[in-house]
């Protein structure tokens, strides 16, 4: 997992891969307010991004997720929510696997070792290894507007 800020990368640069660092300018040069809710491709199935809407939930009714082909860039567009983190381990078993359908697999009743507070520029790089718990925050129910690019891992190759 990579936590990063908008303001503070646009003038420092980063150490990352190139493909990383254009998700990171496209998100420090698109304007949310004219791009609707929905998936944007950037570089075909490899690259899009996804906006969307919905209201932040409790920690409880939110499960934890994983993906094996992309990597999230995840980033609030406006509201604030908390993404619960913790490393993947092969032992652990998933609730609901649909990795090789849908690349992902979704895992109750899993305690985050780390939370991640996301709102005023920050954002988060999850790789396939770091499961994520998104859309919490500590009053349920509050609306949230966020974008999450999925970057395959073919790219970063």
């Amino acid at each position: 997992m990579i936590i990063g800020d908008l303001k503070r990368d646009a003038q420092d640069g980063h150490a990352l891969h190139v493909v990383l660092k254009e998700a990171i300018q496209y998100l420090q040069v698109t304007d949310f307010s004219e791009l609707e809710n929905g998936i944007h491709p950037l570089n075909g199935d490899l690259m899009y991004a996804n906006v969307m809407e919905y209201t932040t939930r409790s920690e409880s009714d939110v499960p934890f997720e994983k993906h094996d082909a992309y990597i999230d860039v995840q980033y609030i567009i406006t509201g604030r929510e908390t993404i619960g983190w913790v490393s993947y381990d092969t032992h652990m078993l998933a609730d609901e696997d649909q990795l090789k359908e849908k690349d992902y697999a979704l895992f109750h009743q899993m305690q985050a070792s780390m939370y991640v507070p996301l709102g005023d520029g920050r954002y988060v790089i999850m790789f396939p290894d770091d499961m994520h718990q998104p859309s919490v925050f500590e009053k349920a129910g509050l609306p949230v507007r966020k974008v999450v690019i999925k970057i395959h891992t073919d790219l970063l190759k």
